[in-house]
């Protein structure tokens, strides 16, 4: 019994809540509280809304959404109906409440209710009501049985009533379905509609096409709720994932800056030690120094008080016995050597080296990296389809929540192309910014589709599905080339090489030619890796540019970077590459040397080294030159033919020796050579690029342990030298000698 109480109670509780305006929490009614329904499906009284419109608009204070009110007039929001039945519901469950005869002007107390004509009824109207043969078939119930079952709406729902005049008590059940009408209809207004040709339905059969209709509307809504619900779970996630990562990141700031403050208490520490110690021994030096001077001077002091003496009291006879020792004393303390100042120089000043350029820093240390991209929003820019072998181009603008543009050149954004197979192939070089949107290049090595994927930060940002269609190959005359490419490497045609001479008016061979189609054979691929020098191990001696490609012994206008710190391990005056050679290998890189001697270069004068060392970098570093710890090409004197040269080493044996220049002052020289690095023969080959010629091989090279490359420039008081990588994409053309196997 207890439990339905409850229940009742607590239906009672929703009605009433239901049938109270959520803004002002007055009960609605037919006149000032109407119930208004508006887009967003809230529903508000009309005297609150007509609080709340302004500027031709009003914003619902449940969802804030935004709705046009034209010339402020609410009244064009639709009636809310089902709030009449809920208060006739309210009205009946109340026990404060006495419902009054709708029949008589006696202000009886209603026993019953008619669920036909929906009027409440006295027990003498109810009689009329029975007896009257016009209302014979009418449902009419006690309010006492009404009470005790449950109470639904259909059992207090109000007929609606024509108000045409003539139609008086003529209740609405027809629905005119023709566009310009759209109404419900009473049987006389329906016959009217009919003869106009006018589609008329009952009501209850247009009720239950609506009713089906919103259903299936329902179904359809409580799957988005639940897709909702999902991707609230999935930013609920990425709300926990940003706190744990910004707690992190804190952490990792604290731990760097406490770390810093550390080093530098202590160094402060250390210094301040170093001052108190200069201090005390200074203070040792000069208070004995000091204490000396008080000795001597007490001494002079008591020679002449003990000759004041003697003058005044003196026996002759002892005196001259003891003169001759007097005097030699007064001798001692006239010769006695008297300092003139500071046996010590008291100078002492604290310099704060590179304080100054620490402090200048300090707004540059640390970095805080995110980003504001919307995946959604992000535009893209790439072909339908492209050749094989062809270089395609991939556009990407980046854009937040507001659709703005995002067009930081620091952001870290690294576009690739995904082939069905998983394959991934990533740009040959890091995204340039170009008119507002990320840039790159990919040169596909094989047909198919690539699906573009984009990532910012290491963090996907694919809300997409773009792709390029790869199709065809390239050609050389008849013979098909691969060159194939690891993670950011570019394909590039072969190089024919330039003959050594030729007779005026002799053409020279083409690609395709019988000479040359018998030197092109099957052969493996060549890799043309991306990299750069390594600014962890750079030295302080020498100078990097801003992209990393171009190592200088001096600081110009193209390389000007130095170590910000003092790296713990570095290259002997150079700098690593960012990365290592293994098997299977077969890569393919330039370097360019250019060098301008200043003056005369003697014995022991070295210009540059390109080493590949097989030990450990840890090994490798130390501070001496390299050479006989790897494979090295080194440049500088030569004392066999008293020029500069290029001597390549294994290790600590020579294996090959190649003239480049005059040793005297202003002599100079810009080429550029290829290296290729091949495990199936086991060398490594250096060719003149401008030449296409084979120079020397060192081979024998063991490639079960990995190749590091480093590269080292010298004499800055004696010439200018510059080392550029040429890597990836920097690689127009692969020269022919390099690919004869």
């Amino acid at each position: 019994m207890a439990a339905t109480q409850t229940d009742e109670t607590r239906g009672m509780a929703k009605c009433l809540l239901s049938a109270t305006c959520g803004h002002c929490n007055h009960l609605y009614d037919e006149t000032e509280f109407q119930p208004r329904l508006l887009p967003c499906l809230h529903i508000l009284c009309i005297t609150c809304l007509s609080q709340l419109v302004a500027d031709d608009k009003i914003v619902c204070p449940f969802c804030h959404t935004k709705h046009r009110a034209a010339n402020n007039d609410v009244a064009n929001f639709p009636r809310d109906y089902t709030k009449q039945d809920l208060l006739e519901l309210l009205k009946l469950k109340s026990s404060d409440l006495t419902v009054i005869c709708d029949v008589c002007d006696e202000d009886a107390k209603a026993a019953y209710r008619c669920r036909t004509c929906n009027d409440y009824l006295c027990s003498e109207c109810y009689g009329f009501h029975k007896r009257c043969k016009r209302y014979k078939s009418h449902d009419v119930i006690s309010i006492k049985n009404l009470l005790s079952s449950e109470l639904r709406s259909d059992d207090v729902t109000a007929p609606s009533y024509c108000k045409l005049p003539g139609h008086t008590n003529e209740v609405k059940t027809m629905f005119c379905m023709s566009p310009e009408c759209q109404r419900s209809l009473c049987a006389k207004c329906a016959l009217k509609d009919i003869s106009a040709g006018h589609q008329v339905v009952n009501i209850e059969q247009i009720f239950e096409r609506q009713m089906k209709s919103l259903k299936s509307s329902e179904k359809d809504l409580n799957f988005l709720r639940k897709s909702i619900d999902s991707a609230m779970s999935l930013v609920q996630d990425e709300i926990s994932g940003v706190k744990k990562i910004a707690d992190s990141c804190v952490a990792s700031a604290e731990s760097a800056f406490d770390a810093c403050i550390e080093s530098l208490q202590k160094r402060k520490e250390a210094i301040i030690s170093r001052i108190k110690l200069e201090r005390a021994r200074k203070l040792d030096i000069l208070e004995e120094q000091e204490e000396s001077m008080l000795n001597l001077r007490q001494r002079v002091d008591d020679g002449i008080t003990y000759f004041k003496e003697a003058e005044t009291h003196v026996n002759r006879t002892y005196f001259v016995e003891t003169a001759p020792f007097i005097q030699r004393q007064f001798e001692d303390l006239r010769n006695a050597r008297i300092d003139e100042g500071a046996n010590i120089c008291t100078h002492m000043h604290f310099r704060p080296t590179m304080l100054q350029e620490l402090e200048k820093s300090i707004p540059e240390i640390g970095e805080v990296i995110c980003t504001r991209a919307f995946a959604p929003n992000t535009k893209i820019k790439a072909s339908d389809c492209a050749p094989v072998g062809e270089s395609t181009t991939v556009l990407v603008q980046l854009r937040d929540r507001h659709n703005d543009v995002i067009d930081d050149e620091n952001v870290d954004l690294i576009i690739s192309l995904v082939g069905a197979s998983g394959h991934v192939l990533e740009s040959s070089e890091n995204c340039q910014m170009e008119n507002g949107m990320y840039k790159a290049v990919f040169v596909p090595r094989s047909v198919g589709k690539y699906r573009i994927d984009i990532s910012v930060y290491g963090q996907p940002l694919n809300n997409h599905n773009d792709e390029i269609n790869v199709t065809g190959y390239s050609e050389i005359g008849k013979i098909k080339y691969s060159i194939s490419f690891t993670e950011s490497n570019s394909e590039m045609p072969v190089r024919t090489p330039r003959p050594k001479s030729s007779r005026k008016g002799e053409r020279h061979r083409h690609v395709g030619s019988e000479v040359l189609t018998n030197l092109l054979r099957p052969r493996k691929n060549i890799d043309c890796p991306s990299f750069h020098f390594d600014e962890s191990t750079q030295s302080s001696t020498c100078f990097l540019s801003d992209d990393k490609k171009i190592l200088s012994n001096k600081q110009t206008c193209l390389a000007r970077r130095r170590p910000t710190i003092k790296n713990r391990g570095c290259i002997y005056q150079g700098v690593a590459g960012s990365v290592f050679f293994t098997s299977p290998c077969k890569s393919y890189f330039e370097l360019e040397l250019k060098y301008h001697l200043l003056t005369d270069v003697k014995a022991d004068d070295m210009i540059c080294d390109v080493m590949f060392a097989d030990t450990e970098m840890a090994e490798f570093v130390t501070p001496f030159r390299h050479i006989h710890d790897a494979f090295s090409l080194c440049v500088g004197f030569c004392t066999k033919c008293s020029q500069v040269c290029m001597e390549a080493w294994d290790h600590e044996r020579s294996v090959g020796h190649i003239p480049l220049g005059l040793a005297s002052t202003k002599s100079s020289l810009n080429k550029t050579y290829g290296i290729l690095i091949a495990d199936d023969s086991a060398s490594i080959k250096l060719v003149d690029v401008g030449e296409g010629e084979l120079l020397l091989t060192i081979e024998g090279v063991d490639f079960n342990k990995s190749l590091w490359p480093a590269f080292a420039v010298y004499g800055a008081r004696k010439l200018d030298v510059m080392l550029r990588l040429k890597t990836g994409r920097d690689i127009r053309e692969v020269p022919r000698t390099v690919l004869v196997v």
